[in-house]
């Protein structure tokens, strides 16, 4: 394989990389919080695109594959921006789950079932509730 097969090699396992980022490994907390596995990845597909590169810039080469070898090696070095840019600055801005969800403590109280039973909420004691008023048309 010449160096000029690098050209779109390295910017196709860059993307690789990032799409099996969020199809696969974010849903693995181990994974999501860093990206142990893509992010080296990532910059083996930038290291591809840059050995094409210079490949492309070699003795006697056409002036096509200098184009394509500065728009492989900019694709890559963008696909790994994006993804760092992403993994490192705006998954940190997210909200928490007890931010985004409002939750809060409340004082005990009482209830009654549509069956006329009553229960009250310290019941629930040590455990968690969720409570959702729901105003029907029935």
């Amino acid at each position: 394989m010449s160096r000029l097969h690098f050209i779109w090699l390295g910017p196709l396992v860059t993307l690789a990389a990032v799409i099996s980022y969020f199809m696969v490994f974010a849903a693995i907390p181990a994974l999501r919080d860093f990206p142990w596995l893509n992010l080296p990845l990532a910059l083996l597909g930038v290291a591809l695109s840059l050995a094409g590169l210079f490949g492309a810039f070699g003795q006697g080469r056409r002036l096509a594959s200098k184009i394509f070898g500065i728009l492989g090696t900019l694709l890559s070095v963008g696909f790994l921006g994006l993804f760092g840019f992403y993994v490192f600055v705006l998954s940190y801005q997210m909200p928490t789950g007890e931010t985004a969800a409002g939750v809060s403590r409340i004082e005990n109280f009482s209830l009654q079932t549509h069956r006329g039973e009553s229960f009250d909420l310290a019941s629930f004691d040590g455990r968690k509730v969720v409570l959702v008023f729901y105003r029907g048309y029935w």
